[in-house]
């Protein structure tokens, strides 16, 4: 399980195999089918990823979660 969040993204909650799937999972819930055309990416330490869409000039942050207890009212996608 991942944790996605940005300006747009309060908190969203997804299901996927890695991170940039993940994240293409959350835009994608969002309308932004047509991806991101520069991604910059930071990989910290602590397992915060940190990607900025350079086209749209837009961040969000990934962070793999674990045993996470959903609110009813907090974004749970699954993909495979």
């Amino acid at each position: 399980m991942w944790e996605i969040r940005s300006p747009r993204i309060d908190r969203m909650v997804v299901e996927a195999p890695n991170w940039l799937a993940a994240l293409g999972e959350a835009l994608s819930r969002l309308g932004t089918d047509e991806g991101m055309e520069r991604l910059a990416c930071e990989c910290l330490r602590n397992g915060l990823i940190i990607a900025h869409d350079l086209s749209r000039r837009e961040r969000y942050t990934v962070r793999a979660v674990a045993g996470v207890r959903l609110a009813p009212d907090d974004a749970l996608v699954s993909i495979h």
